[in-house]
């Protein structure tokens, strides 16, 4: 309400007095809106007695007094006056911002094209729900003539078979399997969600492979190894690994640079030592044992504990990957330094192999004995991918303690090993060829792989064998330096797929897949070609007795 100010000065007779109730009512409010209750109430401020009404001069209505009454002026109420909007100014402009995936430049548009020609689309169209029953069934018979089809592949009849049409050292390697499962994917039967439900079979099949490799490091053979194994590992193994990630480290950083992305990249290291691993790796296959078949059997078996040494090399060095090189994400809950994971990893190893080693000692037939083994392989690999571990690094520890303990199970878990071991092998395969997705990428690092890895083991070879008086014939060092891949590196590249979902995997699949195919095929041709005249098309590969 109004406050009382001091008494002004009497008023003057000429001038007439009329109080605040004498004033004619306000006009009534017609518009939309009133004054808020909350309205502030009108200041009254003293005003001059001799001045008219309405006669002030800062615009103020004035309200004559009497001589008892001052004069008390009325202001127009403030809080209901409008507020005037508030003046917008206007921002500098800036440049639009262009999207790389809306406007890519010609060099992206060119690699887009390219490999949109050898890369089917990744996303399938879900399957409507009249059609899903027909899905269903067609999923389940084409899985069913998969594992038909890879166990009739490792019947002993069909290797008699290849052997006559003169193939075997292809068909052995399983390479058709792999175009089977690519075929597969194709026609929709190994589909993307298909795969993810086959990730269990992917890890009892690495794990499976490992546990192979390992069994083959008997420890007591190792003393026919020649003079100077280390270095022969060293330089001939190191040269070809150095200029491998030196080539696919380039290749992928161009790569990056030709799609406007950072090259600097600790990702890119870590799928170049993936292909590294896998590509310089001298694999024990019949290709192998076949370039040295006019050697004695003293130096064949030297050439097969060499290469299975080159194998031991890319695993540990493959454990040492997966230590360094954790996998990321929200799944990943343990948290240890990089070092600590390389002992769990070989803890691991170790622990697992000491429980199923006391379980393989127990008596059983030759059914249970079977279970219990591919149990055992399926609890090993289990655990090693539920901590994100390798089950190719864990298994195959597992392989090198039960073939160096002492006791009497070796025998049956050799013929468990040999039974299994063609049937699970192409089945992986099947799979493995289902994740492929061929990109130009991906064959470029092929190219740049294979070249790397034979001048490198070639310059390798030239310098360890004037270094190394190692008594090893002509034809079996020429075996080793130009040895196949085998089917290790595609393993290896399988499961980094599994541990690095963010890499470049279309790149490493198709790099080592095609390299493995390519090297098989072309050393085949090479050895037949300096076979003598007269030879059997489909003669035997001379092959290596382990128990000799």
């Amino acid at each position: 309400m109004p406050s009382q100010l001091p008494a002004a000065p009497p008023a003057t007779p000429s001038s007439p007095a009329t109080t605040s109730s004498q004033l004619p009512p306000p006009p009534p409010v017609t518009g939309p809106t009133a004054a808020p209750s909350s309205a502030m109430p009108p200041a009254a401020v003293p005003t001059t007695p001799s001045a008219p009404l309405g006669a002030a001069t800062d615009g103020t209505l004035e309200a004559p007094t009497t001589a008892d009454e001052p004069a008390i002026a009325i202001v127009p109420d403030l809080g209901t006056a409008p507020v005037p909007p508030p003046v917008v100014l206007p921002l500098p402009a800036t440049p639009p911002v262009v999207d790389a995936e809306q406007d890519p430049g010609d060099a992206e548009r060119l690699r887009a094209y390219l490999e949109s020609l050898l890369e089917p689309s990744s996303s399938q169209p879900e399957v409507a729900s009249a059609d899903r029953p027909w899905f269903a069934v067609k999923v389940l018979i084409g899985l069913l003539l998969l594992l038909v089809l890879a166990y009739l592949g490792g019947h002993p009849v069909v290797h008699r078979l290849e052997r006559r049409l003169g193939v075997s050292r292809v068909v052995a390697a399983g390479f058709p399997f792999l175009a089977l499962g690519l075929l597969s994917h194709r026609w929709e039967v190994l589909t993307d969600d298909v795969l993810g439900h086959l990730r269990p079979i992917l890890h009892l099949a690495l794990g499976w492979i490992g546990l192979v490799i390992g069994m083959r490091i008997e420890l007591s053979k190792l003393a026919g190894l020649p003079r100077g194994t280390v270095t022969i590992i060293g330089v001939g193994t190191g040269i070809p690994l150095g200029m491998i990630v030196a080539g696919c480290t380039a290749v992928l950083m161009i790569a990056r640079l030709l799609a406007g992305q950072p090259m600097l990249d600790v990702l890119i290291v870590r799928d170049a030592l993936l292909l590294g691993a896998a590509g310089a790796i001298a694999a024990d296959t019949e290709t192998l044992r076949y370039g040295a078949r006019r050697a004695t059997r003293e130096a064949r078996r030297a050439l097969v504990l060499l290469a299975n040494l080159d194998e031991l090399a890319a695993l540990v060095g493959l454990a040492f990957l997966n230590a360094y090189f954790r996998p990321s994400g929200a799944s990943v809950t343990w948290q240890l330094p990089h070092t600590a994971w390389l002992f769990v990893t070989f803890g691991l190893g170790l622990v697992v192999g000491v429980v199923i080693y006391a379980i393989l000692r127990l008596p059983a037939s030759r059914t249970e004995s079977v279970a219990l083994l591919l149990g055992s392989v399926a609890f090993a690999a289990g655990i090693a991918s539920e901590l994100y571990l390798s089950p190719l690094v864990v298994c195959f520890i597992v392989g090198m303690l039960l073939t160096n303990f002492p006791g009497d199970y070796k025998a049956r878990l050799v013929d468990n090993l040999a039974r299994l071991e063609m049937p699970i092998y192409l089945v992986f395969l099947i799979v493995a060829g289902a994740m492929w997705r061929p990109t130009t990428l991906g064959w470029l690092a092929m190219v740049v792989l294979l070249v790397a890895r034979y001048v490198g083991r070639w310059l390798g070879g030239r310098v360890v064998w004037r270094k190394v008086d190692a008594e090893l014939p002509a034809d079996a060092r020429r075996s080793l330096v130009f040895a196949p891949m085998g089917t290790l590196p595609i393993a290896v590249a399988v499961n980094a797929a599994l541990l690095y979902p963010d890499g470049e995997l279309p790149t490493i699949l198709t790099a080592t897949i095609g390299g493995a195919i390519l090297c098989e095929i072309a050393l085949s041709l090479l050895w037949r070609s300096d076979e003598p005249i007269g030879a059997q098309a489909g003669q035997a590969h001379p092959r290596v007795e382990e128990s000799a």
